[in-house]
């Protein structure tokens, strides 16, 4: 069966904004006050998220966290960063409706990234044990998860041409292998709304994972 998901797309929004509208549609979610799936699709401002169990060893930096802009908050995973020229997929579900398996639900989140990225020729790839997706031996895509009573909230990163500086003040997810890139590094078009609708698979209104029934 396959669910009705209501899509918001942002051009811009602070991260504050965009965790506060999760954690609202999760709440809903779990009261069942909310008859449809919700997935967010945003840029945010230069902000870095440190996982709940995250180290700060992997912090690479002297000054305040003030001047960083950076939070401690619920996901899984080490520390990021999100900013302008990077797109965030944010994917609320009921994974009742799907499977209540938090390893098979990081899989179909990079496997929604690979599937878009190889409508493009580029041939993106998963590493066991490391969250995300990755060209030859650069990661392109960061994935962060929280469930609660099997509802998801946060989720993956894409970088089309996120300033990689940015990275410079990190260890990006902990992984001290392989380098951080832009798929707009490779052979890729300048529509940013394109890969957008591509990544979201607009099919009817109905979650884009293939393997979903």
């Amino acid at each position: 069966m396959s669910h009705k998901i209501k899509k918001y797309i942002y051009s811009l929004l602070p991260f504050e904004i965009s965790w506060t509208l999760q954690k609202s549609f999760l709440v809903k979610k779990i009261k069942q006050v909310l008859n449809y799936e919700v997935c967010m699709i945003v840029y945010h401002p230069t902000v870095y998220t440190l996982g709940a169990k995250a180290s700060r060893e992997f912090l690479r930096f002297n000054f305040g966290l003030e001047q960083l802009n950076l939070h401690k908050i619920d996901r899984g995973g080490q520390i990021t960063v999100h900013a302008p020229g990077q797109i965030t997929l944010y994917p609320v579900l009921d994974l009742h409706h799907y499977k209540c398996d938090l390893h098979w639900y990081i899989f179909e989140i990079e496997e929604l990234v690979i599937t878009t990225l190889q409508s493009y020729e580029i041939a993106a790839y998963r590493i066991e044990g490391f969250p995300g997706v990755w060209w030859k031996n650069s990661k392109i895509a960061s994935v962060g998860i929280k469930i609660s009573n099997w509802i998801s909230i946060h989720g993956v990163g894409i970088n089309l041409h996120i300033d990689l500086n940015n990275y410079s003040h990190i260890v990006p997810c902990g992984i001290f292998f392989g380098e951080i890139f832009n798929i707009n590094g490779l052979v890729f078009p300048n529509s940013e709304v394109q890969f957008k609708w591509k990544l979201l698979k607009i099919r009817g209104g109905d979650f884009p994972y293939k393997s979903i029934k």
